[in-house]
């Protein structure tokens, strides 16, 4: 079953993008380079270490500015949820009997107790929280609360759940974390994605695709590290006999689109398009494109499946919680279940055991002050991007926290 709107002669966005990274990594192979930045770059080991700083990058990065919180598919029914814990910002998703999606920081305002876990349903379109049975609707309205009569007058304002900022479109959500003293402006998707990604995503149709799992994992390592594993052109050597076996290493196509990034991986398997008319080639069988979405999502579309990876930071620099999460086409499991189910662990094996085991081991070095800068190359511009993106968006909020 063919995922996505890529087929041959389909005159879209995504495929248009598909045949040119094909034609682009067809001459990164022949040459036997890779898209490269203009100049090596150098990380000072401060950025993995620093309290300071990890302060600063988990309020102006995670809680300030708006970042992706997944794909419709996992929240499609009245009264379902999903929690994301953003630093110093627990919030839950929920959708509306209408349709609409809504966000408020995940914390009863009688004791500030946690009030739903994980993913699920809402019983009775009601949150009840664990603490004193307070209780509220999926709107964040306080709709009764344990001892009313006695408690005391409170200001029926102060008891909502607080409000954080979605935005939903083309089956993808982004989230501000903003609370009841920031500025909750509206937020947009294609304001949020630039013409161009926004151009792709509107023809993907990602709002079509059906939630097949997810799970989190956790690394002893700085965030920006684990971050970096999943970004590196270097198959071969992190990720030798899993990823390498399939696609290319050290060929990989980079364009920015502001903040966000697009890689493009080639399969081993791209050669067979080398002798094809363009018109003819099915392109998303040979390359996947990889999204960077700032400042800590990647998004993979394959010919199969779907997959993005959030990482999160910890609750201090050495510590990550991430999440991976895997999609299929909606009414397409059927007897490629089991292929999906391999593809589903693979995938956080490779997370798991090599990308979080290697940011760990780097993370060890730099905590001994083994090194004290790291080296960026020319062939990693995915990851200096995300690292000039990291410092242009820590210094426009320079002072400006609220």
């Amino acid at each position: 079953m063919a995922l996505l709107p890529i087929e041959t002669n389909a005159d879209t966005a995504p495929r248009r993008k598909a045949v040119e990274l094909a034609r682009r990594t067809l001459a990164l192979i022949e040459a036997k380079t890779t898209d490269q930045a203009a100049t090596v770059m150098e990380v000072p080991v401060d950025g993995y270490l620093d309290p300071d700083r990890f302060q600063r990058e988990s309020a102006i990065l995670f809680r300030e500015r708006p970042v992706f919180a997944g794909f419709s598919g996992e929240l499609t029914e009245p009264g379902q949820y999903k929690t994301i814990d953003l630093p110093g910002c627990p919030v839950v998703l929920v959708r509306q009997r209408d349709g609409s999606l809504r966000g408020f920081v995940n914390a009863c305002r009688h004791r500030g107790a946690r009030l739903v876990d994980g993913a699920g349903s809402v019983a009775g379109d009601t949150f009840s929280c664990p603490s004193h049975t307070w209780c509220y609707g999926l709107d964040g309205a306080l709709s009764s609360m344990r001892a009313a009569r006695t408690f005391g007058h409170i200001d029926p304002d102060s008891t909502r759940l607080r409000p954080v900022g979605v935005a939903e479109g083309w089956g993808v959500i982004f989230i501000r974390a903003a609370s009841a003293d920031h500025d909750l402006r509206e937020l947009d998707v294609g304001a949020l994605l630039g013409e161009e990604l926004s151009e792709q995503f509107e023809h993907w149709g990602f709002g079509d695709l059906e939630f097949f799992g997810s799970r989190g994992f956790e690394s002893a390592a700085n965030w920006k590290l684990v971050l970096d594993t999943q970004l590196e052109p270097f198959l071969s050597t992190v990720h030798p006999s899993s990823l390498a076996n399939m696609n290319y290493s050290d060929h990989a196509t980079f364009d920015a689109h502001g903040a966000h990034a697009l890689m493009g991986v080639a399969r081993k398997s791209i050669g067979a398009l080398a002798g094809m008319a363009e018109e003819e080639w099915d392109p998303l069988e040979h390359v996947q494109f990889t999204y960077v979405l700032f400042p800590n999502t990647v998004l993979t579309v394959a010919a199969s499946h779907v997959e993005y990876v959030q990482v999160l930071p910890g609750r201090e620099p050495a510590r990550t919680a991430a999440v991976h999460a895997y999609f299929t086409p909606r009414g397409g499991r059927g007897s490629s279940d089991e292929r999906h189910t391999e593809r589903y662990n693979r995938s956080l094996r490779t997370l798991v055991d090599e990308s979080a085991r290697l940011a760990e081991n780097i993370q060890h070095n730099l905590t001994a002050r083994a090194v004290d800068r790291i080296l960026v190359g020319r062939n990693e511009p995915a990851v200096q991007h995300q690292y000039r993106m990291y410092d242009e968006a820590l210094q426009h909020y320079s002072g400006g926290l609220t």
